[in-house]
């Protein structure tokens, strides 16, 4: 594996089972984010609330759409960037238009 990959993420969105154990094969950096946080982040602002809320119903009917061979603890994060980019801005937008972004 590179670098800018994100490690089980699906756990901030959905009860998950890991795929398996993750060892590094060279030095590596990890950021760890711990579940409970990250929830407790986001329920104290109303609009990061219901963003995060929106993130994780689109994150969960994606899942939804793989078959068990596809479930991966790996994602890369142009993958995750992409996704995000697609909630936040209207498809007749122009992406990246900060005038664009969906909060509410």
């Amino acid at each position: 594996m590179t670098s800018s990959y994100a490690i089980c993420e699906p756990a901030l969105w959905t009860v998950w089972q890991h795929m398996g154990d993750l060892i590094a094969s060279s030095e590596s950096q990890l950021l760890h984010l711990k579940a409970s946080h990250f929830i407790d982040a986001m329920s104290s602002n109303p609009k990061a609330r219901e963003l995060a809320k929106e993130v994780a119903t689109r994150f969960v009917e994606r899942l939804n759409r793989q078959s068990r061979m596809e479930l991966s603890d790996i994602e890369h994060m142009e993958q995750v960037a992409e996704g995000i980019q697609d909630l936040l801005f209207d498809d007749n937008a122009t992406k990246g238009s900060i005038d664009s972004v969906r909060c509410s």
